[in-house]
Protein backbone atom coordinates (compact mmCIF):
# COMPACT_ATOMS: atom_id res chain seq x y z
CA UNK A 1 0.00 0.00 0.00
CA UNK A 2 1.07 3.14 0.32
CA UNK A 3 3.61 5.08 2.13
CA UNK A 4 2.66 8.03 4.40
CA UNK A 5 5.67 9.90 6.29
CA UNK A 6 5.03 12.98 8.63
CA UNK A 7 7.56 14.65 10.78
CA UNK A 8 6.81 17.59 12.71
CA UNK A 9 10.06 18.23 14.84
CA UNK A 10 13.85 18.63 13.54
CA UNK A 11 15.77 15.78 12.61
CA UNK A 12 19.59 16.09 13.17
CA UNK A 13 21.56 12.99 11.84
CA UNK A 14 25.09 11.91 11.06
CA UNK A 15 23.99 10.06 8.06
CA UNK A 16 20.90 9.81 6.06
CA UNK A 17 17.98 12.12 7.77
CA UNK A 18 15.05 10.03 6.60
CA UNK A 19 15.80 7.49 3.53
CA UNK A 20 12.86 5.62 2.42
CA UNK A 21 12.48 2.81 -0.23
CA UNK A 22 9.59 1.77 -1.30
CA UNK A 23 9.44 -1.35 -2.96
CA UNK A 24 5.80 -1.91 -2.42
CA UNK A 25 2.75 -0.52 -4.61
CA UNK A 26 1.03 2.91 -4.02
CA UNK A 27 1.65 6.07 -3.57
CA UNK A 28 5.35 7.63 -1.29
CA UNK A 29 4.21 10.99 0.15
CA UNK A 30 6.48 12.67 3.47
CA UNK A 31 6.07 15.89 4.78
CA UNK A 32 9.07 17.17 6.60
CA UNK A 33 10.30 20.05 8.70
CA UNK A 34 14.10 20.93 8.88
CA UNK A 35 16.77 18.43 8.50
CA UNK A 36 20.47 18.60 9.15
CA UNK A 37 22.96 15.91 8.08
CA UNK A 38 26.79 15.80 8.57
CA UNK A 39 27.30 12.54 6.66
CA UNK A 40 24.67 11.67 4.48
CA UNK A 41 21.28 12.86 2.05
CA UNK A 42 19.06 15.30 4.07
CA UNK A 43 15.86 13.37 2.49
CA UNK A 44 16.24 10.33 0.23
CA UNK A 45 13.31 8.38 -1.29
CA UNK A 46 13.56 5.52 -4.14
CA UNK A 47 10.02 4.03 -5.75
CA UNK A 48 9.98 1.21 -7.34
CA UNK A 49 8.23 0.18 -10.95
CA UNK A 50 5.03 -0.94 -8.62
CA UNK A 51 4.54 2.86 -7.19
CA UNK A 52 2.41 4.90 -8.13
CA UNK A 53 3.68 8.28 -7.39
CA UNK A 54 5.82 10.22 -4.95
CA UNK A 55 5.14 13.36 -3.43
CA UNK A 56 7.77 15.77 -0.79
CA UNK A 57 6.83 18.50 1.22
CA UNK A 58 9.59 20.41 3.06
CA UNK A 59 8.50 23.20 5.20
CA UNK A 60 12.10 23.78 6.86
CA UNK A 61 15.79 23.63 6.02
CA UNK A 62 17.16 21.03 4.31
CA UNK A 63 20.50 20.99 5.01
CA UNK A 64 23.42 18.20 3.85
CA UNK A 65 26.62 19.29 5.38
CA UNK A 66 30.18 17.13 5.26
CA UNK A 67 28.74 14.53 3.10
CA UNK A 68 28.88 13.86 -1.24
CA UNK A 69 25.42 13.19 -0.85
CA UNK A 70 22.32 15.79 -2.09
CA UNK A 71 20.25 17.82 0.20
CA UNK A 72 16.82 15.98 -1.17
CA UNK A 73 17.22 13.13 -3.83
CA UNK A 74 14.17 11.33 -5.35
CA UNK A 75 14.29 8.55 -8.02
CA UNK A 76 10.64 7.71 -9.15
CA UNK A 77 10.34 4.09 -11.32
CA UNK A 78 6.84 3.37 -10.79
CA UNK A 79 3.79 5.42 -12.50
CA UNK A 80 2.50 8.83 -11.33
CA UNK A 81 3.90 12.36 -11.07
CA UNK A 82 7.02 13.39 -8.31
CA UNK A 83 6.13 16.63 -6.60
CA UNK A 84 8.81 18.30 -4.55
CA UNK A 85 7.74 21.24 -2.65
CA UNK A 86 10.61 22.98 -0.67
CA UNK A 87 11.70 25.89 1.15
CA UNK A 88 15.56 25.86 1.89
CA UNK A 89 17.57 23.18 0.29
CA UNK A 90 21.77 23.20 0.64
CA UNK A 91 24.26 20.84 0.25
CA UNK A 92 27.92 21.03 0.46
CA UNK A 93 28.86 17.54 -1.53
CA UNK A 94 26.22 17.02 -4.07
CA UNK A 95 23.06 18.56 -5.41
CA UNK A 96 20.88 21.01 -3.63
CA UNK A 97 17.47 19.17 -5.26
CA UNK A 98 17.94 15.74 -6.95
CA UNK A 99 15.14 14.42 -9.09
CA UNK A 100 15.65 11.31 -11.57
CA UNK A 101 12.38 9.76 -12.98
CA UNK A 102 12.09 6.70 -15.74
CA UNK A 103 9.89 4.03 -16.91
CA UNK A 104 6.40 4.79 -16.82
CA UNK A 105 6.44 8.36 -14.91
CA UNK A 106 4.64 11.42 -15.28
CA UNK A 107 4.61 14.60 -14.82
CA UNK A 108 7.64 16.23 -12.76
CA UNK A 109 7.51 19.40 -10.44
CA UNK A 110 9.47 21.00 -8.28
CA UNK A 111 8.84 24.24 -6.29
CA UNK A 112 10.82 25.96 -4.14
CA UNK A 113 10.63 29.12 -1.95
CA UNK A 114 14.12 29.90 -0.53
CA UNK A 115 17.62 29.52 -1.38
CA UNK A 116 18.73 26.22 -3.21
CA UNK A 117 22.09 25.48 -2.94
CA UNK A 118 24.53 22.62 -3.97
CA UNK A 119 27.73 22.09 -4.54
CA UNK A 120 27.67 20.83 -7.72
CA UNK A 121 23.82 21.77 -8.87
CA UNK A 122 21.05 23.76 -7.16
CA UNK A 123 18.63 21.70 -8.70
CA UNK A 124 19.10 18.96 -11.09
CA UNK A 125 16.30 16.88 -12.77
CA UNK A 126 16.73 13.79 -15.19
CA UNK A 127 13.47 12.62 -16.99
CA UNK A 128 14.01 9.67 -19.00
CA UNK A 129 9.38 9.57 -20.04
CA UNK A 130 7.13 11.99 -21.60
CA UNK A 131 5.57 13.53 -18.86
CA UNK A 132 6.27 17.30 -18.18
CA UNK A 133 9.10 19.16 -16.25
CA UNK A 134 7.74 22.34 -13.85
CA UNK A 135 10.42 24.13 -11.92
CA UNK A 136 9.04 27.25 -10.39
CA UNK A 137 12.74 28.55 -7.61
CA UNK A 138 13.83 31.64 -6.10
CA UNK A 139 17.42 31.80 -5.61
CA UNK A 140 19.62 28.63 -6.67
CA UNK A 141 23.45 27.88 -6.81
CA UNK A 142 25.34 25.72 -8.67
CA UNK A 143 29.09 25.97 -6.73
CA UNK A 144 30.43 23.77 -9.69
CA UNK A 145 28.39 23.14 -12.24
CA UNK A 146 24.59 24.98 -13.02
CA UNK A 147 21.93 26.44 -10.79
CA UNK A 148 19.03 24.57 -12.62
CA UNK A 149 19.96 21.56 -14.73
CA UNK A 150 17.33 19.87 -17.17
CA UNK A 151 17.62 16.65 -19.28
CA UNK A 152 14.31 15.66 -20.29
CA UNK A 153 13.48 12.78 -22.78
CA UNK A 154 10.51 13.63 -25.09
CA UNK A 155 9.06 16.16 -22.53
CA UNK A 156 5.73 17.51 -23.72
CA UNK A 157 6.36 21.05 -22.12
CA UNK A 158 9.64 22.37 -19.90
CA UNK A 159 8.43 25.18 -17.77
CA UNK A 160 11.28 26.75 -15.72
CA UNK A 161 10.15 30.01 -13.87
CA UNK A 162 12.54 31.77 -11.45
CA UNK A 163 11.60 34.59 -8.75
CA UNK A 164 15.22 34.77 -7.45
CA UNK A 165 18.68 34.90 -9.20
CA UNK A 166 19.86 31.95 -10.48
CA UNK A 167 23.99 31.44 -10.74
CA UNK A 168 26.36 28.51 -11.60
CA UNK A 169 30.10 28.42 -12.30
CA UNK A 170 29.14 26.57 -15.44
CA UNK A 171 25.70 27.53 -16.84
CA UNK A 172 23.21 29.91 -14.93
CA UNK A 173 20.23 27.29 -16.35
CA UNK A 174 20.81 24.52 -18.92
CA UNK A 175 18.05 22.75 -20.02
CA UNK A 176 18.23 19.73 -22.59
CA UNK A 177 14.54 18.53 -24.16
CA UNK A 178 15.57 15.29 -26.36
CA UNK A 179 12.30 15.71 -27.92
CA UNK A 180 10.34 18.56 -29.98
CA UNK A 181 8.16 19.65 -26.73
CA UNK A 182 7.96 23.69 -25.77
CA UNK A 183 10.38 24.84 -23.47
CA UNK A 184 9.34 28.06 -21.69
CA UNK A 185 11.79 29.89 -19.46
CA UNK A 186 10.37 32.93 -16.98
CA UNK A 187 12.33 35.33 -15.50
CA UNK A 188 10.48 37.35 -13.02
CA UNK A 189 11.45 41.40 -12.44
CA UNK A 190 15.07 42.02 -11.81
CA UNK A 191 16.58 38.80 -11.86
CA UNK A 192 19.73 37.49 -13.26
CA UNK A 193 21.11 34.62 -14.48
CA UNK A 194 24.82 33.99 -14.65
CA UNK A 195 26.99 31.43 -15.57
CA UNK A 196 30.35 32.12 -14.27
CA UNK A 197 32.26 29.92 -16.59
CA UNK A 198 29.99 29.35 -19.78
CA UNK A 199 26.47 30.62 -20.50
CA UNK A 200 23.99 32.56 -18.21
Amino acid sequence: GSVDIAVTGAITAGANGIEVDNNGTGQTTVNVNAITTTGGRGLSVENGANTTGLTINATGTIAATGSTDSGIEARHFGTGNVTINATSVTSTGDDGIYAYSEVNSGDVSITSTGLVQGADEGIDVNHFVTGAVTVMAAETIGDTSHAVDIFAYNAPTIDVTLSGNATGNRDGVRVYQGGTGQVSLTLQENVAVTGTTQEG
